[in-house]
């Protein structure tokens, strides 16, 4: 996963040197990590938590809530709130629906109006608001069987990247269109949308990256970026756009995809 902070981020290096990085975020202060064994890694200090999540659960999304009070943190057995400063052990999970069924979740969003949108693995998209929740699948007339990301444009519509019809626009309460290999893209998958600050969508997905900004650009070739499968993409406060891929990350220079020196001395080149 790649998460582009809006401010300096210190080396990133855990405890004994030997913890993969699952989920990141950005607070209000901080950067946070989480680890396969249920840690939270507090960039600003250096703080390591050990959160008390379920048994068998892995943290999975990671995201700091736009006033900062909290973060939710998305596992593979359901949804939790966690206050920094609060006791390990003082997670408050969220129901999504009325059965105890443990739900996997995929990808978390905090929209401008304090929505969160939570995508889950065969259970559907949820919205979680004033009401306890309003769920999306096929059957309610979600036009897609699971979405793997979202984002935010400028009218404060909902973009989001599919596993199997592109990319759909939620706005005013409505599905109103999406992008699909009919307008360019190179497959129905979208594994990541985000939005530069000029508007301009960008996804990812299996067959590469694409930009559309009324006209559809697409790179595909490996010889232009790292590698075709493109897992993530994300906007610096800067305005550069990078990659992460299946041989690394990249960050756009002019129609090309340029490994920049030291990213190449990542442990792993995998990036999800």
């Amino acid at each position: 996963h790649l998460v582009a902070p809006d401010r300096t981020v210190p080396p990133l290096g855990f405890p004994g040197g030997d913890q993969v990085p699952v989920a990141a975020t950005t607070g209000a202060d901080d950067t946070w990590l989480a680890d396969f064994d249920g840690r939270l890694h507090r960039l600003r200090d250096g703080r390591t938590i050990q959160l008390a999540i379920e048994p068998d659960s892995e943290m999975r999304q990671l995201l700091g809530s736009r006033h900062g009070r909290f973060l939710w943190i998305g596992t593979n057995r359901g949804l939790f709130t966690w206050a920094p400063g609060d006791p390990p052990t003082a997670l408050v999970p969220v129901a999504l629906q009325p059965e105890s069924v443990p739900t996997e979740i995929s990808h978390l969003m905090e929209d401008r109006e304090g929505n969160l949108w939570v995508a889950t693995w065969g259970r559907g998209l949820y919205r979680v608001d004033r009401s306890p929740w309003t769920v999306f699948t096929r059957q309610t007339g979600m036009p897609a069987s699971g979405i793997w990301s979202f984002t935010e444009d400028a009218s404060g519509c909902t973009w989001m990247g599919t596993d199997d019809n592109g990319a759909l626009r939620w706005c005013d309460d409505r599905w109103s269109g999406h992008l699909t290999t009919e307008n360019g893209l190179p497959s129905p998958i979208v594994f990541s949308v985000v939005h530069d600050h000029r508007r301009t969508l960008w996804l990812g997905g299996p067959e590469g990256v694409c930009r559309w900004d009324g006209a559809m650009t697409c790179w595909t070739d490996a010889e232009v970026m790292p590698d075709p499968f493109v897992s993530d993409v994300v906007v610096t406060p800067s305005g550069e756009v990078w990659i992460g891929t299946d041989r690394g990350a990249a960050v756009l220079r002019g129609d090309r995809w340029v490994v920049p020196p030291g990213v190449e001395d990542l442990p792993s080149a995998l990036i999800r």
